[in-house]
């Protein structure tokens, strides 16, 4: 649990920092508190979208950060609009 929050810390720290270079902004971090989607789960990829979403690929779905909540993406064999399997090992923002 300490790895998967420590990864997070520092994806978060990469994306916040590549994108503020530059500019004068104060960044602030604030803790994320450790929900039911952090439990058991390895964080394998991260990326930010054009809209500043933060997706998170793990080996038991997708998951995207708002930065005031997290929406859960897993595959569904019954529905074909779902991801194509909940092991997701590289994001590409398009």
């Amino acid at each position: 649990m300490l790895n998967l929050l420590r990864t997070l810390f520092i994806s978060l720290l990469l994306v916040f920092s590549l994108g503020s270079q530059g500019q004068t902004n104060q960044l602030t971090f604030e803790r994320i508190s450790s929900q039911k989607w952090l439990y058991q789960r390895n964080i394998t990829c991260v990326t930010q979208d054009s809209k500043g979403y933060l997706w998170f690929g793990t080996n038991n779905g997708l998951y995207r950060f708002d930065g005031y909540s997290i929406r859960e993406f897993k595959h569904d064999a019954h529905n074909t609009n779902t991801i194509s399997h909940n092991n997701v090992n590289c994001i590409y923002a398009d």
